[in-house]
């Protein structure tokens, strides 16, 4: 489905986000969606964390990707699945929101996200403030309807295999598209690739670089350092190093020969 508040929204309803409580809210990963990367759970969490500093803030500013000191993936989960969020809002401020946060299904956590801190910018550059307060009131009210999101494709990576060498590192390109669903919803108004979409390509990559025979566990100290617009090409690299039954790494994204997003990366072996 087109259009915002459909193609990346991960919030279906916010239960409880009384100041001073945990924030509390829920999304039902539709059963038709081709595809729902575990990245999509951390900005479910953010998402959730974000709705409700926007309307302690009225509007005014809205927060975007900055830093996460760590990310931790539990098991595998997807279409059909519901999450429950939970928020700790620590601060939102004209200038940042801090918090932390955990998705879990059917009571077990499936992602559990620490010192998040996400800059605030002018709200009416990324979207209409009166639009995103209609919406708060959906989600806070009788709920989005169901069965939005239609699902993200797989992650295409032009891989550069004379700078590959698995078990040690990977290299590619990654060519975001001109044009894409998600962009009507981050943002209307200033539509910027998602860095929780970027982190499931490097992902990807920091598993070919291990050889493939791994899963991403956790990220952390993970940095979003530029906004990536719709027909930019990223340069992306991942360095591993093997341990026991584990990896650790880096991760790099580079625009334009400048660092776009970095982070350490932790696999376990298959």
């Amino acid at each position: 489905m087109n259009g915002r508040f459909s193609a990346f929204s991960f919030v279906d309803r916010i239960d409880a986000y009384a100041a001073g409580s945990p924030v509390r809210g829920r999304y039902a990963i539709p059963a038709r969606a081709t595809r729902f990367p575990p990245s999509l759970a951390a900005e479910a969490v953010g998402q959730l964390a974000a709705w409700v500093a926007m309307q302690r803030l009225g509007f005014r500013v809205r927060p975007v990707a900055g830093l996460a000191g760590e990310t931790r993936y539990g098991r595998a989960f997807g279409p059909g699945d519901t999450l429950d969020l939970e928020v700790d809002l620590e601060s939102a401020t004209d200038s940042d929101v801090a918090y932390h946060g955990r998705a879990s299904v059917a009571g077990e956590t499936v992602l559990a996200l620490e010192r998040a801190l996400g800059p605030m910018l002018p709200a009416d550059e990324f979207d209409n403030p009166l639009a995103l307060a209609r919406d708060f009131e959906t989600l806070a009210g009788p709920g989005a309807p169901p069965g939005r999101f239609g699902g993200v494709p797989a992650t295409e990576l032009a891989i550069d295999a004379a700078a590959t060498r698995p078990g040690e590192r990977a290299a590619a390109r990654l060519a975001i598209p001109p044009a894409a669903p998600y962009f009507a919803d981050h943002f209307p108004r200033k539509p910027v690739y998602p860095a929780t979409l970027l982190m499931d390509a490097l992902s990807t990559l920091a598993t070919i670089a291990a050889g493939g025979r791994a899963r991403v566990v956790g990220m952390q100290d993970v940095k979003v350092r530029q906004f990536m617009p719709p027909g930019a090409s990223l340069e992306l690299s991942a360095a591993v190093e093997r341990g026991d039954g584990t990896y650790s790494g880096r991760v790099v994204a580079k625009l334009a020969g400048k660092p776009a997003a970095t982070a350490r990366v932790l696999l376990e072996a298959a």
